[in-house]
């Protein structure tokens, strides 16, 4: 029986698809990032180029956002080693577009 590691290297040679999977850990750790009250107000919903773009529950907490963004920021990038993520944006959409 062969391992299905050498399988999955062989996958993730390509650049994007590795990036990807190291940009969408935010996705998964997001509750470890930002802690469980911004936890239950934020959400996010996308990664593009290099951008995280962050759904807040209401304005009041979306300015409060831009403020913090630099530490979230830091945050991101020692939870998910390798993200692309740079940048934050929050939007008060719901869905991405």
């Amino acid at each position: 029986m062969e391992h299905i590691s050498p399988t999955l290297d062989g996958l993730l040679k390509d650049n994007r698809l590795r990036q990807g999977i190291a940009d969408y850990q935010v996705f998964s750790r997001w509750p470890s990032i930002v802690g469980k009250p911004l936890c239950d107000w934020t959400r996010p919903l996308k990664v593009v180029d290099g951008v995280l773009w962050i759904h807040a529950q209401n304005s009041t907490l979306l300015h409060h956002l831009t403020y913090v963004a630099p530490k979230m920021c830091a945050r991101i990038r020692a939870e998910a080693p390798g993200t692309s993520i740079q940048r934050l944006r929050f939007t008060l959409r719901e869905r991405e577009q």
